[in-house]
């Protein structure tokens, strides 16, 4: 994340997101920072690209809180 910070790189390339983080909120975490970074990620297995629209729209469905929809 270091070199992510000081800019050395456009996009991250990985084969699956299990490959890049340990957990969902590591990986929603690392892909929240790459976002404000202006960094892409790539997942080939997974197919999501965030430079594109639809892979950048998964991972902002992905990373809302869910709400509880139950009725009162």
């Amino acid at each position: 994340m270091d070199d992510a910070r000081k800019r050395q790189f456009d996009a991250i390339v990985v084969w699956r997101f299990d490959r890049f983080a340990r957990s969902t909120k590591h990986l929603l975490t690392a892909l929240e920072e790459f976002r404000s970074l202006g960094i892409q990620f790539i997942s080939y297995q997974e197919n999501v690209d965030t430079s594109t629209s639809i892979g950048a729209g998964l991972i902002q469905q992905s990373c809302r809180p869910s709400h509880n929809l139950s009725a009162s």
